[in-house]
C-alpha cells in the first residue's frame, strides 16, 4: 500500500451552485491526490465567482490501492468533442476516440465545445453513472446538441453555456426525439453562467424534475417551445418538467407554435419573460403562483377553460407579476354557465392593447342567461385597457365587455351572430335559418328564439336552449331546427299520394288486359280472379329549400272482376303496400314505416253508339298505417310517433282503339284523377321538449292525363306493349302543417315539398307464352315530375286453369 496525501480544493460558489465532491484526480506538481469540484477545469481559472480557501491537509493517511497509485488513473472519464458535426455515438467523433461509454460505473464527463455539433440519433442512456454533459463549456467557446428522428438521450446532469461567453445551443426535434433527465439526483442549468437556447418542437419531449434558466447573473437561456421568436412557428413539442426556475440571469420561455392547443404543466417560479407569439397555448391554472416576471402575449391566443382562473403571480411570489397583450394577440375565455366560466387574474399590472382580442369559447353544454354578466372575467391589481374585439364561437350568443375599474365582466346577449352584429333578417336562430336560405324551418326557429331569449326556465327547454347554445355555426343552428321539424317536413301525405298513384296504375293496367292492351301483364291468373306482386322505388329530390326522401315500396294488388252485361265489366280489388322511406339532406334523420290498405272498386263500358269507344272508371278508400322516427342528433334524443291517414280517390277516362295491323293496335285516352288524404293529428314522444304536437292536415290532388297504349304482338307467343302520357295536377298546392313543441311555445307552420304540376308516365312490358297454361310477364314503368321519380319494375307469372 502507497502512503500520501489527499489535498481538497475549497471553492465558495455564488448564485445557485453548490459545490460538490465529484472526483478525485491526481496533481503531478504537488505529487497528490485532490478532489475537485465538478466545474473545476485545467490550465484555466473558473470564471465562476469564488474565492479561494487555504488547502487542508488531512492528518489522516490516505489509503490507495497500488494499481492505482501506479497507473494514476482518476475515478471518472472525460469525453471532449472533437470535429465540426457528426453523430454522437461514432467513437471516431470523440478526442478520445471513443463515444461516452454507458456501461462505464464511474462518471463520464463530456463536453460539447469549440463551435463542435453533436447529433444524437438513437437511444443513450447515460443516466446509470450519473453522467455529465457540457454545452457550450469553455469561457467564449459554442457548442450544439440536436436530438432528432428516433434519438433519445438520457443523462444525471446538464449544463447548457456553463462559463462566462460561452453559449450553448440545444434543438430536441422529432415525434420520437426525447431528452431525459428524470433521476432523483439529476440537475439542468441553461444558462449557466453563459448563454443557452434550448428549442423543442415537432412533437420531441424534454422529461426532468427540475430545469434552472440563466441561473447566475450575466447569464441568459431562452427556451422556445415551437420556434425561435424571429422565425416561422411550427408544431411544438413537450416539455414534462415539473418545475421550471428562472435564476439570476435573464430568461426566456417563448412559445411559437402552430398548434390549436398545446398545454405547459410545468410550475413557473421567479422572475423572467414568459412570451407567446403563435398557435394556441394554455398553462396549469396554479403553475406561475410564485412567477415574478412578465407574461407578453405578443400574437396567437392564451387560452383558459371554464371553470378556471389563471393567475399570473400572487402573494407567495417574491414580486407582483404583470401582464401584457398586443393588439395582433387574443384571450380566450371558457364559458359553460353563469357561474361556471373561465377568469384572468393578474397580480400587478395588465395592459391591454386597443382594439387587443377578447374571444368567448362557448364549451360544453352552457346554459346562459340573456342579459345576464360573467362577472370579472379579468381582474388586475391594476388595469390599463380601452378596447376589445370581441369574437366567440356561438352562434346564438354574443359577449360585450364593459371595463369597470380595474376588472372586466362580459354581458350576454342573445343574438347569434358570433360577434357580428349581422342584419336585421331575426334574432339568433332565424337568423341563421335566413341566412342558409331554409325557408321550411321559419316558423320553428322563431319558436326557438322565444326559448333562447327565456333564459334559466328549470325545464327542458333550457336543455335546448343549452345545445343550441354550444352550436358555433349558423349552419349548425339551421341544421339543429331541421331536426325539430315535423316527419319528413310534411311529406307523408305526399308519399300517400305517390302509393295511391302506383296503385291505379296497377288497375288501368289490369283493365287494359281485358281489351289486350295490357303493357305486357295479365297477371298470374285468369280473367276473372288475378293477383300481382308489385315493388316500386320513388326519390324526392331537395326542391326550394325543403328536403326529399328515399322510398321503397312492396307489396300486392289482388282482385276479382268480369262482364256484367255484354258492354259492361265491373271488378273489385284489395291493395296492400309497405314502404320505407329515409329522408334525404337536412331530413336524413328522419325515417317512416308505413302499410297501406286500400279497397277498390273499377270498371269499364263501351259506348255502344261509337264504335271502339270505351269509357272505364275507378273508386277507392284506403287507410295508412304510419310509425315515424325523427333523430334529434344535436341533443342526441328520437322523437316517435304512431298515427293514421285516411285517402279516397275517384277517377275515370275515355279513349278510342284504333286497330292499325292485324298484330297491332292503339288507343288514345284522356283521364282524370281526384284523390284526397287526409293525416290524423298526433303527439310524439322521446324528444322531450322538442316532441311535437301536430295538427291533422289534408291534401288534394286533380289529375288531368293524356296517354296513348299501343299493343303489338311480336310472334305467336310474344307480345310486346308501351304506354306513353302527359298529365297536369289542377290543383298542385304545397302541403303546410301546423305543430306546436310539447314544452311550450307558439304554434308554427311547416311549407312541405311544392311539387311540379306537370308529370309524365312511360311503360313497357313483354309476354311470353311458356307453353298453354303459363306465360311469363316482365314490365317497368315510369312516372316523374321534376326533381320526382318513381320507378316499377315485375316479372310475373301466369297459369291458366
Amino acid at each position: 500500500m502507497l502512503q500520501g496525501y489527499l489535498f481538497i480544493d475549497e471553492t465558495n460558489v455564488t448564485g445557485t451552485l453548490m459545490n460538490r465532491v465529484y472526483r478525485i484526480v491526481w496533481n503531478a506538481s504537488r505529487q497528490a491526490w485532490m478532489v475537485a469540484a465538478e466545474l473545476t477545469r485545467g490550465k484555466t481559472k473558473s470564471q465562476i465567482s469564488r474565492k479561494k480557501g487555504l488547502l487542508k491537509l488531512i492528518s489522516s493517511s490516505l489509503l490507495v490501492s497500488t494499481s492505482l497509485a501506479y497507473t494514476g488513473t482518476a475515478l471518472a472519464t472525460s469525453y471532449d468533442w472533437n470535429i465540426p458535426s457528426g453523430y454522437w455515438s461514432e467513437g471516431a467523433n470523440w478526442a478520445e476516440g471513443a463515444a461516452p461509454d454507458e456501461a462505464n460505473p464511474e462518471r463520464n464527463y463530456i463536453r460539447i465545445s469549440n463551435g463542435g455539433e453533436a447529433i444524437v440519433h438513437s437511444t443513450i442512456d447515460l443516466e446509470a453513472n450519473n453522467s455529465i454533459l457540457y454545452v457550450g463549456n469553455d469561457t467564449s467557446q459554442t457548442g450544439s446538441l440536436v436530438i432528432n428522428d428516433n434519438g433519445q438521450l438520457t443523462l444525471g446532469i446538464l449544463y447548457i453555456g456553463t462559463y462566462d461567453d460561452s453559449q450553448g445551443k440545444v434543438l430536441v426535434t422529432g415525434k420520437n426525439a426525447r431528452l431525459n433527465m428524470t433521476s432523483t439526483s439529476s440537475r439542468s442549468y441553461f444558462g449557466f453562467s453563459g448563454s443557452a437556447e434550448i428549442t423543442l418542437n415537432n412533437s420531441a419531449v424534454i422529461t426532468a424534475n427540475s430545469i434552472t434558466l440563466a441561473s447566475s447573473v450575466g447569464s441568459n437561456g431562452i427556451i422556445n417551445i415551437g420556434a425561435a421568436k424571429d422565425e416561422p412557428a411550427v408544431a411544438g413539442g413537450k416539455f414534462d418538467v415539473n418545475q421550471l426556475s428562472f435564476g439570476d440571469g435573464v430568461g426566456s420561455l417563448v412559445f411559437n407554435h402552430t398548434d390549436e392547443d398545446l398545454q405547459f404543466r410545468s410550475s413557473i417560479i421567479g422572475k423572467g419573460d414568459i412570451e407567446l407569439y403563435s398557435g394556441t397555448t394554455r398553462f396549469t391554472y396554479y403553475n406561475q403562483r410564485f412567477f415574478a416576471g412578465d407574461m407578453r402575449v405578443n400574437g396567437g391566443t392564451l387560452a383558459v377553460d371554464s371553470g378556471n382562473t389563471l393567475n399570473v403571480g400572487s402573494i407567495y411570489a417574491s414580486q407582483a407579476a404583470n401582464y401584457h397583450q398586443e393588439t395582433n394577440a387574443k384571450l380566450r375565455l371558457g364559458v359553460a354557465t353563469m357561474d361556471n366560466y373561465a377568469k384572468l387574474n393578474v397580480m400587478g399590472t395588465a395592459t391591454f392593447a386597443k382594439d387587443t382580442g377578447l374571444d368567448v369559447n362557448v364549451m360544453g353544454s352552457p346554459s346562459l342567461t340573456q342579459g345576464g354578466t360573467l362577472s370579472s372575467v379579468i381582474s388586475a391589481g391594476t388595469l390599463n385597457a380601452s378596447s376589445f374585439t370581441m369574437t366567440d364561437n356561438s352562434a346564438l350568443y354574443d359577449f360585450a365587455y364593459e371595463i369597470n375599474g380595474n376588472v372586466v365582466d362580459l354581458k350576454v346577449i342573445a343574438e347569434g351572430t358570433g360577434g357580428d352584429s349581422g342584419d336585421d333578417s331575426g334574432n339568433g336562430v332565424l337568423r341563421s335559418v335566413n341566412s342558409q336560405g331554409f325557408t321550411p324551418g321559419r316558423g320553428a326557429a322563431r319558436v326557438l328564439d322565444t326559448f333562447v331569449n327565456s333564459g334559466i326556465t328549470g325545464t327542458d327547454i333550457e336543455n335546448v336552449t343549452t345545445a343550441l347554445g354550444k352550436l358555433s355555426t349558423q349552419q349548425q343552428v339551421s341544421e339543429a331546427v331541421a331536426e325539430t321539424l315535423p316527419l319528413l317536413v310534411a311529406g307523408t301525405t305526399g308519399l300517400a299520394s305517390n302509393t295511391m298513384r302506383g296503385t291505379n296504375r296497377v288497375i288501368q293496367s289490369r283493365q287494359a288486359s281485358n281489351r289486350g292492351l295490357s303493357s305486357g301483364d295479365e297477371f298470374l291468373v285468369d280473367k276473372a280472379v288475378w293477383l300481382k306482386p308489385v315493388g316500386s322505388w320513388s326519390r324526392q329530390q331537395e326542391r326550394n329549400g325543403v328536403s326529399g326522401y328515399d322510398a321503397d315500396s312492396y307489396g300486392f294488388v289482388g282482385g276479382i272482376d268480369g262482364e256484367i252485361t255484354p258492354t259492361s265489366r265491373l271488378g273489385f280489388a284489395v291493395s296492400y303496400m309497405n314502404t320505407s322511406v329515409d329522408g334525404n339532406g337536412l331530413a336524413s334523420g328522419n325515417r317512416a314505416d308505413i302499410d297501406a290498405y286500400q279497397l277498390i272498386a273499377y270498371g269499364s263500358h263501351d259506348l255502344t253508339q261509337f264504335e271502339d269507344v270505351e269509357v272505364s272508371w275507378q273508386a277507392d278508400v284506403g287507410l295508412n298505417k304510419n310509425d315515424g322516427k325523427r333523430r334529434i342528433s344535436f341533443m342526441n334524443r328520437k322523437a316517435t310517433a304512431d298515427y293514421d291517414s285516411y285517402t279516397a280517390h275517384v277517377g275515370a277516362g275515355i279513349g278510342k282503339r284504333f286497330q292499325l295491323t292485324e298484330q297491332s293496335l292503339i288507343m288514345p285516352s284522356l283521364r282524370a284523377d281526384y284523390a284526397y288524404i287526409k293525416d290524423e293529428s298526433y303527439t310524439e314522444k322521446g324528444a322531450g321538449a322538442l316532441n311535437l304536437d301536430v295538427d291533422s292536415v289534408n291534401a288534394e290532388e286533380l289529375i288531368l292525363m293524356a296517354q296513348v297504349e299501343a299493343n303489338h304482338q311480336w310472334s305467336e307467343s310474344t307480345s310486346l306493349s308501351t304506354t306513353l302520357g302527359v298529365g297536369y295536377d289542377v290543383i298542385n298546392d304545397d302541403t303546410s302543417l301546423t305543430a306546436s313543441y310539447t314544452g311550450g311555445g307558439a304554434a308554427f307552420t311547416t311549407e312541405g315539398i311544392d311539387p311540379s304540376p306537370w308529370l309524365a308516365r312511360a311503360g313497357v312490358g313483354a309476354t311470353i307464352s311458356l307453353n298453354d297454361m303459363t306465360e311469363l310477364t316482365a314490365t317497368y314503368d315510369l312516372e316523374g315530375r321534376e326533381d320526382f321519380l318513381n320507378q316499377t319494375a315485375s316479372v310475373n307469372m301466369r297459369w291458366r286453369f
